[in-house]
């Protein structure tokens, strides 16, 4: 049942990705008016069948802003995720061929970024480079990269153990690469926003989902329309890419994709009990002679996460939790 679910929402997620971006990428078939163009005659007008959604209070149509808006969001959150795919991508291919020390290091930077410091860095990068879509992505990509390291890592010690079949083992890995994707989408996609809303994303007149909630906030007893369709358009857009990577991270977790693979358990951290979790081929590999991993209590075995990173160790089913081996990283 949890497979046939899993599946199901797996492909409803991957549609509604798919029309989103088909409907950023035709925006211009989709709309009537130009995003941009003012009209003050029209401004803080309500819905109407010449305006559905209304127009802002420079007189723009609110329908036209959020089709563009989603491609600039949509857009910053891919090209953001394409950057930290490429950078945690590298530092994790060399954590995992490489073991011993360059291992923990890059295990230990991928810690400390995501322990806090990179929300910093956003703040102390984006005023630096200026504020614009581009620059934004840039910033954004240094959040992602930390998830990225543990995932990537976690696929070149799956692909190098030997206990089933290369396609089989290639299959796993790649639905992990693309889970982590496409909730890393969405994560910039809100991210961006944050910082569209705060005035040091996107600058005006580029339609953001983010800059527009923030621009009618004074409008928001008056006309409402100004915050609720932007809002609205915002959760409606981040919802697909969640579906689409929480479904796949749950697919590759089901019993089914058990069948003659490795043994030791991803486990049950997207489900919040490792314990309780089915085992599961997935990053289950041996550890890189001289990582840090190697002193592991007999019968455990490393398993990255795909989508958490405070859990790093997981027992598997039938070997009791060694507390001591799971209080540190090294």
């Amino acid at each position: 049942m949890a497979k046939k679910i899993s599946t199901i929402g797996t492909i409803a997620g991957a549609v509604l990705v798919l029309l989103l971006i088909l409907a950023a990428c035709f925006a211009d078939a989709l709309t009537n008016h130009d995003p941009i163009e003012m009209s003050i005659a029209d401004r803080l007008s309500p819905p109407s069948s010449t305006y559905p959604f209304g127009t802002d209070n420079m007189g723009r149509d609110i329908q036209t802003r959020i089709v563009y808006g989603l491609r600039t969001n949509i857009g910053v959150g891919a090209l953001a995720a394409l950057m930290a795919l490429i950078v945690g991508g590298m530092l994790g291919v060399a954590a995992g061929l490489l073991g011993g020390m360059t291992n923990k290091a890059v295990v230990c930077l991928a810690r400390f970024l995501a322990a806090g410091p990179g929300v910093l860095l956003v703040f102390v990068v984006l005023p630096a480079i200026g504020f614009s879509s581009f620059n934004s992505a840039i910033a954004i990509s240094i959040l992602l990269v930390p998830s990225f390291i543990h995932v990537i890592r976690g696929v070149v010690l799956f692909l190098s153990d030997t206990g089933s079949s290369e396609d089989k083992r290639a299959l796993k890995a790649l639905g992990a690469v693309a889970a982590r994707i496409s909730s890393s989408v969405a994560l910039a996609m809100l991210v961006m926003a944050g910082l569209g809303y705060l005035g040091i994303g996107a600058q005006p007149p580029t339609p953001e989902l983010g800059a527009m909630f923030a621009a009618g906030r004074e409008f928001f007893r008056t006309a409402t329309h100004l915050v609720t369709y932007p809002g609205l358009a915002l959760f409606v857009s981040v919802i697909p890419f969640h579906l689409l990577g929480g479904s796949l991270n749950r697919l590759l977790l089901a019993k089914g994709y058990d069948e003659a693979a490795p043994t030791g358990p991803i486990g049950g951290i997207l489900t919040g009990s490792p314990q309780a979790a089915p085992p599961s081929p997935f990053f289950s590999a041996p550890a890189p002679s001289g990582s840090s991993f190697t002193s592991a209590s007999p019968g455990s075995q490393f398993s990255p996460d795909a989508s958490s990173l405070g859990s790093h160790y997981v027992p598997t089913q039938d070997s009791p939790v060694d507390s001591s081996s799971q209080s540190s990283f090294f």
